[in-house]
């Protein structure tokens, strides 16, 4: 979905926050979203931010269009995955950062429990992880798209 925003707004997500600002995201998030849902019986699996919760309308509609998948971890993992990658924001000017990271999982983590899925992501590889998500969409296929809440 991210990739889908930054097509939208012809801006890389660093630059939309910093010249728009969040709720600018917020309803390109949203319309983006929209129109990506707007066939249907399109099958797909859609890969999100985790801030997408944050947005009652846009997680709304994210829930009654798809079958939707908490990827849980614990803040540690997700803190390592971020260094891995190389992406260093998080640590950016910040000695706080992982203790911010805790909070704002923990403040979200009654909005991803709204999923209809959880696959918890630790000690996991890659491959266990889809598998174990594909199980449980398959049981389930009330719904065309599967969104997975990866925070």
């Amino acid at each position: 979905l991210d990739q889908r925003i930054e097509a939208a707004a012809g801006l890389p997500m660093t630059q939309l926050f910093e010249l728009h600002g969040e709720a600018y995201y917020r309803r390109v998030e949203r319309e983006v979203l929209a129109e990506v849902l707007s066939p249907p019986t399109t099958m797909m699996v859609l890969a999100t931010g985790g801030s997408i919760v944050s947005d009652a309308a846009t997680f709304a509609l994210l829930r009654d269009r798809c079958q939707t998948v908490w990827l849980r971890a614990r803040p540690r993992d997700h803190w390592e995955r971020v260094q891995r990658q190389g992406d260093r924001r998080p640590m950016a000017k910040n000695p706080h950062a992982f203790a911010e990271l805790e909070a704002l999982l923990a403040a979200r983590a009654p909005l991803y429990r709204a999923a209809e899925h959880v696959v918890d992501t630790t000690e996991r590889s890659v491959a266990e992880v889809a598998t174990a998500v594909a199980q449980r969409v398959a049981a389930r296929r009330s719904r065309p798209a599967s969104a997975m809440l990866a925070p």
